[in-house]
This record gives structure tokens, C-alpha cells and sequence, in this order.
């Protein structure tokens, strides 16, 4: 499969000796066309695909229910766009020689908040038709770029057009310089047949599917106990991937604060999904390593918009989604209200055969059943393996160690527990615009979500110490006490989880047109995530403690029997309940200004400026009363102060027969960052684009990006440590040395630092509807922060002491050693570092010490074909990765992640097809997941690709259609062949970074517009 990507660029790149040499005024295009619909908005975006031209249109929705012409045969690009539009209440304006706005007939001298699109600030929303996934790369799909051209003066029927914001830049009317932007549209929702915002990114091949997620197994250390999702570009992290929705930074979630949760944003809000899939804190500050994912909300709505879809996983979990939008608009103003529903079962273990079982050696795997089981197993309590099974159908009241087996017990929970979790969520979504006076437009918002999730994730399992106090006791290698490895799934039944998760945004803002072409922006957000979790059928081990050295056979925990053996009034004393409530709130408020600035070769320069200041707060209570211990309780805060700007250039130009326009454009973009916790940081970042055609344009750019600490890293209150620990010491005669070991959170950690840079080139022929892109991107990634030591055993650092140099003290002062010994955070009396002096002080806590480098190269290839007998689009998306290499500190050695279990592909691959005639559409998508190795297993096994097919179908009523006029019928089916994901050996049978376990996704969905 990876040579298709060579096969393909080279067959693509002769595109350029394609290109016409003689370009056409815009419009008077001869162009062969066959449109046959009933809805302008199908017939337009016919015009588009079979003409050549990106189409902007004001209002898409009004669109669909406007009537259409049919056109066939031979016409200049106007005269047919003339016909389209004739009757109507829309007209149109050539903003470029490639790109046409549609829009109302009424001029606007001053452009309203409806008409601008942004990435950040205010963000007030695109008037664009169609989006394809990636910006002006496609006939037919809006080009930001292209929409960003100056405006000819004396083309006929032209109005004045507002200067578009791209992603990527705070600078109104240039090109998104350098990097590129790739785009999910609605259309791309409805078709991939997922409801959710995580499910339908995850298709995506720059979108690494490791990280935080409703599937359980494949959650970080970050707390995410409410099955929140999140994005990883580039398999970095998801803490390395900034999202926005609408341009603002949302409350983090989790209960540490650590990600945005993506789940809480309702799909039937979304207009698009923007992805600029680069570094770019020198525009938005932290968290921009793997890019900036931007949710774009929807704006501009008139009418009512009702829609019901109802859906089936493998027909063992249904999925029900219903969604309400009402619109109205008036002169100069707006009001958008919304509200969807959610409701999808859980996803049992027992429904699917790869994971019904942790027994895998069916399937030429390991055995991952528990030798914590009921009943249990005696352990060696030298070496800690069980040695000793505690015998079936009795009730350990008359056991004896002649009874004993020495076959031991494995407990396998399988057909008990979930892959994913029951979900239900409610959304509600208001937002209102108006224009004020000639010059000032204002906008409010507010966003309102609560997502509840209930699941049997797991069931307790601990080794017990038993002493002859316990009247059930026996032991058989001759000690004092007993270590049983013990289930309590008789006892209390698996893990009940059960979350809640309110989230809560409010948005003001508003722009002033002020002299020239200067524009000010003003806006202020507040967004809170409140996360409350339960997990019943814990265990409160003090209790338990208790109970296992009760004395009284009618009250003594009893660990020795088949089944459970212990009194009700026992197991409900020992039976505990962990509570975790967090809230997080991010407070924003920006002021910025943009505008021109001087002339260089007959094109302006263009110069943006701001200041932005953000509070964040995080409070958190793990509560352990209920399970015998302290709770934890962390009140955190923080601001942030920054100030940034943004310079766009025109280095050279050339004439395009409309007048001169940029060919070479420069960026120049720097951020001032100023934390109260941990310091100042600084990202510059350049972009040069390249312009010698209207079909080929080079693009690169440069730049440094950070993440900040999270506020959790920084507090050392309740987390640090320290303590005397015996270690394995290869230099010491005895083999073993006394170390003064620290382990917690950090107050000295500093930002997480990346250098990238990307290059590519875009070739858009006008001579025949096919785009090639490419890019190459390269990422440096330092100073991560991560907790010292080998992960899998800590204390068996000195045996890798040349890698783990930097937190290990071997000749460590006296003074050094007091000031530990000394402190609260010391387990134990300052006597004990004077009796057993260490010879090290190790420091475990966290730090910033890994490294890691990633390269790749993205592609996108589109094509269509237009028939007699409809209209054919194809698609191929990839990405290509060459490494990823990461060293756990600068001394380490780099060790490539690559192709292995929980981490990147090399190669990933999304081809689709798609055919419309009139009001019909289907389309095929094909998803393609490359080989790797498990090198966890030994020896390391192969994990075969997984190949899936997607299909879908769907029929749009048009007028005169009565009851059912302006409806819309899709079917869709995900994963149509019920492909299982390939096996890796790991106790679910698959890896849940790189596969799903959803199996046939069947969904129905039915739109009716009022």
C-alpha cells in the first residue's frame, strides 16, 4: 500500500503541463454543463463542480428550498450562473478570476457579522456554500484563498465583499500563508454515518486515535473517569493540539484538567470543522504543537431544521440522536435557537468474540485471566507468584493445606464488563447578531450541554494479607500469614461508574469598522466544565483490614471459599464509594485590530495587532472519606497575559489580467506570553507562499510552538514525597543502595517547547476539475514533561543510569539531604536518613525531560467527472508518517514508535467515491490502517491492516412535494462488511488506539426543513 503514494504523486505532478495558457476573463468562460435539479443549492454547486469556480453563498440553507432550472449544453460561465440566479433574490460579484460570491441583492456598504469568518477573536461565521475537506483545493469547495484576493473595481455587477479571515492568521483578506487548512464540512457528518464529534474526526489520517476516549482502555493518566474524548493530532498528545470552538479556548476536561472534551459538542450545532494541522502559537499561544482544531458553530439559519436518526452498532447497541434548530433573521441582525438529544447503549464485552474472553490463546494469543479470582489463589509471599489454588464448591470454613491445589485459579470477567459505556446527552445552543449604526456589529452566544455516562468497567481484584487471627486461615509454606490474590465479584459485583459532565459557555462580542481599512475586535468568553464521578463496589481497605483480623467466624471477612462466604452485613461494612467532582473555567477576553498598512507592488500589507488576557481555575475534590482515606481537595489558578501581531507582505507580484496580485507572499507572526506560575515564553513563526500560477502555488512555513504545565503539574500540595527506598545499584559491592527517593508533582516545571516547520505545494489546473496537495511537516518536541524513571519500574533506575543522569544525585551533600529529611513531605523521622545515610538522591517527580521528533507528509488528490448520466467525485486523503522518535530524557537514547502497539502508523489512507443525479446521491468510502508489530510481545508478533468499507445513499424531496417537500432520507453504513479490527494480543484482542470495536455501524437519518 505505501507505494501507492509514490504511484500517485507522480502520475499527479505532470498536472502542471495540463494547465491552460490562455486564461479566460471570469465569466466569460465557455463551459459545457448538464444540470438537471429541482433545488438551486444542488444546481449551484453543479455550476461550480462542472465550471471551474468556487462559489461563496450567503445564505446555503434559504438555497434548498429556492427552485431551479434545468441547464444543458454549451454556455459562457455568467450567462448560466445569470440563469440560475434569474427570479430570485440573490445576484453575484467575480471576486477573483477563480471564486464568485452569491449573496442577497441588497448592497451592504458595511459588511455585517454574518458575512466574516475567523479561526479565533470573534469569529462571526462564513457565508460559504460547500466546504470539500480542504480550503479552495477543489471546484466547488469555498476557497478562503481565494475569497481573500482584492476585489476589481470596475467588473461589472460587483458589489463590495468583506475581506474573509482564513484559519491560521488574525489578518482579514490574505492567504493563509504557508500552511494547510483542511476542512470537515456537514455534509462530511451526515455522510460518515458517526454521531459524534470524536468518531467523525477520528477518520481523518492526521488524527491519532491514542489519547482520551469513551473507550476505556485507551485513557491516559488524565483522569478522564466520564469517558471525555479528545483530538491528537499527530499522535503528540492530545494536551498537544489546541482546540477552539468558534475561536475561543474552552474549559479543559477530566477530572486534572488535562484535555478538551470534544463529546460535549452537539454535531447538529456545528457548521464545519477547521484543522490546521501545524504549529501556530505565535497565533494562538499554548497547546498549538500538533495544530489547532477550530469547531465552527452554526450562525445564519432561517426557518426550522427538524431531524431524527436512529442507528445500530453490529444490531448490539442502538443509538438514538434527535435535533431541533429555529432561525430568523431581519436587516442588520439574527437569532439562532437549538437543541439535540443523544441517547446510545453500552457496548458489552459478551457482543463482541475478540474480547468476550480474556483467555486469548483461542486466538494464538497470551491468557490475560487474573490470578486475582474467586476462588482465589495462595501466593508465595518470597516471590509473590501464585503458587496455591484455593479449591472449588466449598466454603473455606474446614480448609486445610493438604487441600490445597497447586493448579491455580484465573478469574475472567469478560462477559461481566463493558467496551464502551451508556451515553445521554442534552444540548441546548442560542446565539444573536445585530448590526448597530453603519460601523458596529455585536454578537452574544451561549452553549449549554450535560452528558451522562454509566458503565461495568472493571471488577476489584487485590492480594490480601491474612493472619491467623482470621478464623478462615491457612496457610501453606509455613508463615505467619497468608498473601490470597482475591476477587470480589461475588462479594460486591463489578465496578459501577457512573459520571456527569455540565458544560457551560457564554460569548460577547463585537467588531468596529474604523477608518480606512482598519477594523477593531473586542470579545470576552467565559467556558466551565463541572465533572462529577461515582465508583461503587470499591472497598474500604481499612475496614476490610478490620475484618480479615476479626476473630468471630459469623463477622470475619472470609477469603477462602468458592463464591462468597462472608456475612451481607460484613461485605456492605467493607463496600465503599470514590466521589470526584472537578470544575474548570476558562475566562477570555481579547481586544485586536487589523487593517492595511502600506503598498507594496500595487497590493497592501497588512498588519494585525492584540492583547489578550485569560484566567484559568480548576477545582478539584477526590473524595476518599467513604474507602478510609484523606480526601484531596486542590483550589488552582492562574492568569495569563499576552500580546501579539501579525505582518502579511507581498514580496513580489504579477499580473493575472485583473491587475497585480501577490505571488509571493511572507507572514511574519510573534506571541508574548506572560504566565503568573511559571514564567514568559515567546513563538515566532514565518510562512512564504508562492504563487506563479493560478494552478500551482508553493507554501512553507517555520515556527515555534509551547504547552504550559497544566495547573495539576504545578501543585506540589498533597502529591509530593519523600522517602528512603532500597535500590538496585550495579556499582555498589552489595548490590543494592539506600537512596532518598522524590516522587509528586512539580512547581519548577517549565513550558514544553517544539520547533516545526512544513512545506508543500497546491495544483489546482483551471483546464480540468483535479487538485493535488502536499505537504511535509516536521516536528521537533522538547522538554516534555513526564515523571523520572523507567516507566514500567521506577526504582530500577540506577541500572540505566546514563539515560536517567539528570535526576539522579549520586554524591549528594548533607545539606542537601537535611533539607528533604526535614521537610513535611518526608515519610518517616530525620533520625532514619542519619541511621541508614543514602548514598543518592533520586528525583522522581515530574519533569521536563522527554524528546520526541516526528516527520511525515501529507497528501490530498481530488477529481471529478461530469456525465451525462450525473456526476462522479473522488478523493483520496493520507498521510504518510517516516518516524517518530522519542527518548524519555535529551541523554537517552531515541528510540523510533512507529508502527508499534498504541502508537502511530506509518500509513493511513481514506479514498472515497461519490455520485449525484438531481436529487439522488451515494457515495464509497474505503479506510486504510497499515501493518505494524506488537513489541510488547515476545518475540514481537505482526498486527495485520485493517481495510474497512463505507457506504451511504440519500434522497432530498424538492417543491411540490407536499408534507414531504424539502426532506431528506440518508442511509448510511459504517464498516458495511463487518470487518473485525485485526488481532494484537492485549486481553480485549485489539489495540484501541489504532481500531474501534463498533463493527457494522447502521444508521437511518430523516431532515425535514420548514
Amino acid at each position: 500500500m505505501k507505494s501507492i503514494l509514490s504511484a500517485v504523486i507522480g502520475a499527479t505532478l505532470a498536472l502542471t503541463a495540463i494547465e491552460a495558457t490562455a486564461q479566460a476573463t471570469p465569466g466569460e468562460r465557455q463551459v459545457s454543463l448538464t444540470i438537471e435539479t429541482d433545488t438551486l443549492a444542488s444546481a449551484l454547486d453543479k455550476w461550480a463542480q462542472q465550471s471551474g469556480f468556487q462559489i461563496f453563498v450567503q445564505d446555503w440553507e434559504a438555497t434548498k428550498k429556492l427552485p431551479a432550472r434545468s441547464l444543458k449544453g454549451t454556455f459562457t460561465a455568467q450567462d448560466a450562473l445569470e440563469q440560475l440566479l434569474s427570479g430570485t433574490s440573490l445576484t453575484y460579484t467575480w471576486i477573483s478570476d477563480k471564486a464568485v460570491s452569491i449573496r442577497r441583492k441588497t448592497p451592504q456598504t458595511v459588511p455585517t457579522a454574518l458575512q466574516r469568518t475567523s479561526l479565533e477573536g470573534d469569529h462571526q461565521g462564513v457565508p460559504v456554500a460547500k466546504f470539500s475537506d480542504d480550503v479552495g483545493n477543489r471546484p466547488g469547495a469555498a476557497s478562503f484563498e481565494s475569497a481573500a484576493s482584492e476585489i476589481s473595481r470596475d467588473r461589472p455587477n460587483s458589489l463590495e465583499v468583506e475581506e474573509v479571515l482564513v484559519t491560521g492568521t488574525h489578518i482579514r483578506g490574505v492567504t493563509n500563508t504557508g500552511s494547510k487548512v483542511t476542512v470537515v464540512d456537514r455534509s462530511y457528518f451526515e455522510k460518515s454515518g458517526y454521531s459524534t464529534v470524536q468518531d467523525v474526526l477520528k477518520t481523518l489520517p492526521q488524527n491519532f486515535g491514542g489519547g482520551e476516549s469513551e473507550d476505556f482502555t485507551v485513557n491516559t493518566n488524565a483522569a478522564n473517569f466520564n469517558s471525555g474524548s479528545s483530538i491528537n493530532l499527530r499522535g503528540l498528545g492530545a494536551d498537544a493540539t489546541l482546540v477552539l470552538v468558534d475561536g475561543q479556548r474552552q474549559a479543559p476536561g477530566g477530572i486534572g484538567g488535562a484535555f478538551i472534551d470534544v463529546s460535549n459538542i452537539p454535531v447538529a450545532a456545528i457548521e464545519r470543522i477547521e484543522i490546521l494541522s501545524d504549529g501556530a502559537s505565535a497565533i494562538y499561544g499554548s497547546d498549538a504543537v500538533g495544530g489547532v482544531v477550530n469547531i465552527v458553530l452554526r450562525h445564519e439559519f432561517d426557518g426550522a431544521e427538524t431531524r431524527l436518526r436512529v442507528g445500530s452498532y453490529g444490531g448490539d447497541a442502538s443509538e438514538t440522536q434527535a435535533s431541533q434548530l429555529v432561525g430568523t433573521s431581519w436587516s442588520g441582525g439574527s437569532l439562532l435557537l437549538g437543541y439535540q438529544f443523544l441517547k446510545r447503549e453500552a457496548l458489552q464485552r459478551k457482543d463482541r468474540a475478540y474480547a468476550a474472553s480474556s483467555d486469548q490463546t483461542r486466538n494464538g494469543g497470551s491468557d490475560f485471566r487474573s490470578p486475582f479470582s474467586n476462588p482465589g489463589n495462595i501466593f508465595d509471599p518470597l516471590t509473590f507468584a501464585p503458587g496455591f489454588g484455593i479449591p472449588q464448591a466449598q466454603d473455606g470454613t474446614q480448609l486445610t493445606p493438604a487441600d490445597l491445589s497447586t493448579q491455580t485459579n484465573a478469574q475472567d470477567n469478560a462477559r461481566l464488563l463493558d467496551l464502551l459505556p451508556e451515553q445521554k446527552m442534552h444540548s441546548a445552543f442560542v446565539e444573536a447578531r445585530q448590526t448597530v449604526g453603519d460601523r458596529v456589529n455585536v454578537r452574544a452566544a451561549a452553549r449549554y450541554n450535560r452528558r451522562s455516562v454509566e458503565s461495568l468497567p472493571a471488577v476489584l481484584g487485590t492480594p490480601l494479607f491474612v493472619t491467623p487471627e482470621n478464623p478462615f486461615f491457612v496457610e501453606p509454606y509455613g508463615f505467619p500469614f497468608a498473601v490470597v490474590g482475591y476477587s470480589f465479584v461475588d462479594d460486591l459485583g463489578p465496578l459501577r461508574a457512573t459520571g456527569d459532565t455540565r458544560t457551560t459557555s457564554a460569548l460577547v462580542g463585537a467588531t468596529v469598522d474604523m477608518a480606512s481599512s482598519w477594523q477593531m475586535a473586542v470579545s470576552a468568553s467565559r467556558t466551565e466544565e463541572k465533572t462529577e464521578f461515582k465508583s461503587e463496589n470499591q472497598v474500604n481497605f481499612p475496614a476490610l483490614t478490620a475484618a480479615l483480623a476479626d476473630p468471630d467466624p459469623t463477622t470475619a471477612f472470609n477469603p477462602f471459599g468458592d463464591g462468597s462466604h462472608t456475612a451481607p452485613a460484613t461485605i456492605e461494612a467493607i463496600r465503599g464509594t470514590e466521589r470526584d467532582r472537578a470544575t474548570a473555567t476558562t475566562t477570555l477576553a481579547q481586544l485586536k485590530a487589523d487593517g492595511s498598512v502600506f503598498d507594496v507592488h500595487g497590493v497592501a500589507a497588512k498588519l494585525a495587532v492584540g492583547l489578550e488576557y485569560r484566567a484559568e481555575k480548576l477545582n478539584s475534590e477526590n473524595l476518599y472519606a467513604d474507602l478510609g482515606f484523606p480526601d484531596q481537595i486542590r483550589n488552582l489558578t492562574r492568569n495569563v497575559s499576552a500580546a501579539f501581531s501579525e505582518l502579511a507582505i507581498p514580496l513580489l507580484s504579477r499580473s493575472n489580467g485583473q491587475g497585480d496580485v501577490g505571488a509571493v507572499w511572507a507572514s511574519l507572526a510573534g506571541r508574548f506570553e506572560h504566565y503568573d506560575d511559571f514564567g514568559d515564553t515567546f513563538n515566532p513563526k514565518l510562512g512564504l507562499s508562492w504563487s506563479p500560477s493560478d494552478s500551482f502555488a508553493l507554501r512553507g512555513t517555520w515556527g515555534t510552538s509551547f504547552k504550559a504545565p497544566r495547573l495539576i503539574e504545578l501543585n506540589e500540595a498533597g502529591s509530593r514525597s519523600a522517602s528512603l527506598q532500597p535500590v538496585v545499584d550495579p556499582t555498589s559491592p552489595a548490590g543494592t543502595s539506600v537512596a532518598l527517593v522524590l516522587f509528586g508533582n512539580n512547581a519548577e516545571l517549565k513550558e514544553e517547547r517544539a520547533t516545526t516547520w512544513t512545506m508543500g505545494f497546491d495544483i489546482t489546473p483551471t483546464s480540468i476539475p483535479i487538485t493535488l496537495s502536499l505537504t511535509y511537516f516536521d516536528i521537533d518536541y522538547k522538554d516534555r514533561i513526564a515523571a523520572g524513571g523507567p516507566p514500567s519500574d521506577p526504582l530500577s533506575i540506577l541500572l540505566q543510569e546514563s539515560q536517567w543522569s539528570e535526576v539522579i544525585n549520586r554524591n549528594p551533600s548533607q545539606a542537601q539531604i537535611d533539607e528533604i529529611c526535614n521537610s513535611p513531605a518526608f515519610f518517616g523521622s530525620p533520625i532514619d536518613c542519619a541511621t541508614l545515610p543514602p548514598s543518592a538522591i533520586i528525583d522522581l517527580r515530574l519533569r521536563n525531560l522527554g524528546v520526541v521528533r516526528t516527520r511525515g507528509v501529507d497528501l490530498v488528490i481530488k477529481d471529478a467527472l461530469e456525465t451525462d448520466h450525473g456526476t462522479f467525485n473522488f478523493e483520496l486523503d493520507g498521510t504518510y508518517v517516516l518516524d517518530i522518535e522519542q527518548a524519555v530524557t535529551s541523554r537517552a537514547p531515541r528510540l523510533d514508535i512507529l508502527d508499534t502497539l498504541n502508537n502511530p502508523l506509518s500509513l493511513r489512507l481514506r479514498g472515497s467515491a461519490s455520485y449525484s443525479l438531481g436529487n439522488l446521491s451515494a457515495g464509497l468510502q474505503v479506510n486504510y490502517a497499515d501493518s505494524y508489530k506488537d513489541t510488547l510481545s515476545q518475540p514481537a508478533r505482526r498486527v495485520n491492516s485493517w481495510t474497512t468499507l463505507d457506504g451511504w445513499l440519500s434522497y432530498r424531496t424538492g417543491a411540490g412535494a407536499g408534507l414531504l417537500e424539502n426532506c431528506e432520507a440518508s442511509l448510511t453504513l459504517v464498516n458495511l462488511l463487518d470487518k473485525d479490527p485485526p488481532f494484537a494480543d492485549r486481553e480485549l484482542g485489539y489495540d484501541a488506539a489504532n481500531a474501534d470495536p463498533y463493527g457494522r455501524v447502521i444508521s437511518l437519518q430523516v431532515q425535514k426543513d420548514w
